[in-house]
C-alpha cells in the first residue's frame, strides 16, 4: 500500500514541477518583451541616433497610455526642439519642470528656448536660475550669464562668469564670454586680466566652445 501511494504522490512532483516551469518560462519571456520594447529606452536611442521624427513618434505612443509620464514628456520636448517644434516644445518643458522639481537639463533647455525662441529673456534668467541651484556647474552658470546679459543684468552675468571660473578654471567658454562682456563695456584692462588667467590655466580663449 505505501510503495503504490508514493507512485501518484511523485506523479504529482513530477506534474508540479512541469507546471512551476512553464510558468518561469512564461514569466521570463514576458520579462524579456517588456524589456525589449521599452518606449523610453527606444525613444533615447532614436533620439541619439538623430531620428527625431522617430522618437517624437515613438514618445507620443507611450503618451497616449500614459499622458503624465514625466520621462516621456521630457524626451519628447528634446525631440521636439531641433525639429523647430518650439511652442509645442515650451508647453511640454513647462510641464515638466512644475511636476519634476529636481530636473537641472529641462530647466535648461526652457531657458534655452525662452532665449532663442521665444524672446522671453527675464523668463529665460529665471529658469536657469533654479537650474544653478540644483547644479552649479560651470557650463550652467555660463548659459545663465549669457540670459543675464541678454535681461540688460551686466552685473550679475559678470558674477555668474566669474564663478564659473572659478568652480571649473578649465573650462574656457566662460572666458571668452566674460571676455567679451568686459570690451563692450570698455573695461579693456580687466579684459586682458581675464585673458592672461586663461592662459595661466592652459586654455586659448581662440578654440572655446559656446556652453550649449
Amino acid at each position: 500500500m505505501e510503495a503504490r501511494a508514493a507512485v501518484p504522490c511523485a506523479a504529482r512532483i513530477r506534474r508540479t514541477a512541469c507546471a512551476l516551469s512553464v510558468a518561469v518560462v512564461a514569466v521570463l519571456i514576458m520579462v524579456g518583451i517588456g524589456a525589449c520594447s521599452d518606449p523610453l529606452a527606444d525613444g533615447w536611442d532614436l533620439i541619439q541616433a538623430g531620428d527625431m521624427a522617430a522618437a517624437v513618434a515613438t514618445y507620443r505612443e507611450s503618451l497616449a497610455k500614459n499622458a503624465g509620464d514625466v520621462k516621456a514628456l521630457s524626451g519628447l520636448a528634446v525631440a521636439l526642439m531641433p525639429q523647430g517644434e518650439y511652442e509645442e516644445a515650451l508647453d511640454i518643458q513647462e510641464r515638466v519642470i512644475i511636476a519634476d522639481l529636481a530636473d537641472v537639463q529641462t530647466r535648461m533647455e526652457l531657458g534655452f528656448n525662452y532665449l532663442s525662441h521665444q524672446e522671453r529673456a527675464i523668463d529665460a534668467v529665471r529658469v536657469p536660475s533654479e537650474a544653478v541651484e540644483l547644479d552649479g556647474s560651470a557650463r550652467n552658470l555660463t548659459f545663465l550669464a549669457q540670459a543675464q546679459e541678454r535681461a540688460g543684468q551686466s552685473a550679475a552675468a559678470e558674477e555668474s562668469l566669474r564663478t564659473a571660473i572659478q568652480v571649473e578654471p578649465s573650462y574656457a567658454y566662460p572666458y571668452t564670454v566674460l571676455v567679451e562682456l568686459l570690451q563692450n563695456d570698455q573695461r579693456h584692462l580687466e579684459a586682458a586680466r581675464v585673458k592672461d588667467l586663461a592662459k595661466q590655466n592652459g586654455l586659448s580663449l581662440d578654440t572655446a566652445q559656446p556652453a550649449r
